[in-house]
């Protein structure tokens, strides 16, 4: 039913105008939905339209009446959200890649920006080499042909794992892989910055985040050298500290073949010939892993 005098004068809204500046990679436009097999995750969707604006699902009361406009950059996605009530605007930054039908999508970091241009903080997010399947809706008749269309897809270089993988290795599975130890090639000394062990994956089953989420939660394991324990960690006032061999762009990730090196940090934790133990090697706050417990460093 409508309501009010048909006669009544209503002056059109102003137009919005998102994205201003941005531009939009054509690939991206039209109705998605994201692959699920749980019922929670599969009336998942997103519009996007060609002049920059976008629809989204949103059952966040918190986020009621948000509008939405997304650009591209290369593989950098970015969705940005503003309300009149914020006084600013929220940008959610992803890598995200088209190919034919299938979007894989990874969050990398959401920042907050306030109306006057200033920068209100950076929240990154965990997982960054898990991504979310999008599916074109209505090109696929059934999930037999979606799961179908996804394995035979290559994942894109930034998305190792996908949530709800028809078929292949899962995010959690690569917890179960383990690490080996071994002496570093260098010489200890009486010096106090000598190389001790290296690590590195043994049995790869995918990427493994290291350092990550806002509280810094990081890669740390505890060295015992005779009755004396060492906390080595990512971070520089540790007296052991840890350094990976490969470069990452806001995340640390655990990759297969790189080398994590455990060094004296301004402490002689060994001179000579040391037996060490290892105990309690951590990755995030509540993820251990298990692997070699002793190693003879010389």
């Amino acid at each position: 039913m409508l309501s009010g005098c048909l006669e009544q004068e209503i002056e059109p809204a102003e137009p919005v105008v998102l994205c201003p500046n941005g531009t939009q990679n054509p690939d991206f436009v039209g109705n998605w939905t994201v692959l699920a097999s749980e019922g929670s995750q599969s009336n998942r969707w997103m519009n996007f339209d060609e002049d920059g604006t976008m629809e989204k699902r949103i059952t966040d009361p918190d986020f009621d009446g948000v509008d939405h406009c997304w650009e591209t950059n290369g593989h950098q996605h970015k969705i940005i959200m503003m309300n009149d009530a914020w006084n600013g605007e929220q940008h959610l930054v992803s890598n995200a890649h088209v190919d034919g039908d299938l979007m894989f999508i990874s969050s990398i970091y959401t920042e907050g920006w306030h109306d006057n241009g200033t920068l209100t903080g950076t929240m990154h997010h965990e997982r960054p080499t898990v991504c979310r399947v999008y599916h074109r809706v209505g090109v696929f008749s059934d999930d037999a042909s979606l799961h179908a269309a996804i394995n035979a897809t290559a994942f894109p270089d930034f998305c190792s794992f996908i949530y709800n993988p028809p078929s292949g290795p899962n995010y959690w599975d690569a917890w179960n892989a383990s690490y080996l130890a071994v002496d570093h090639p260098d010489d200890v000394s009486t010096a106090t910055n000598d190389h001790l062990i290296d690590v590195e994956i043994d049995g790869f089953l995918g990427e493994l985040d290291w350092g990550i989420s806002e509280y810094y939660y990081g890669f740390s394991v505890t060295l015992t050298v005779g009755n004396q324990e060492y906390a080595c960690s990512t971070g520089s006032d540790s007296p052991c500290i840890i350094t990976f061999s490969g470069v990452d762009e806001y995340y640390a990730v655990w990759e297969e073949g790189e080398i994590g090196t455990l060094s004296e940090n301004g402490v002689d934790i060994c001179s000579t010939v040391c037996d060490v133990s290892l105990m309690d090697l951590k990755l995030q706050a509540e993820n251990f892993m298990q692997g070699t417990d002793n190693v003879s460093v010389q």
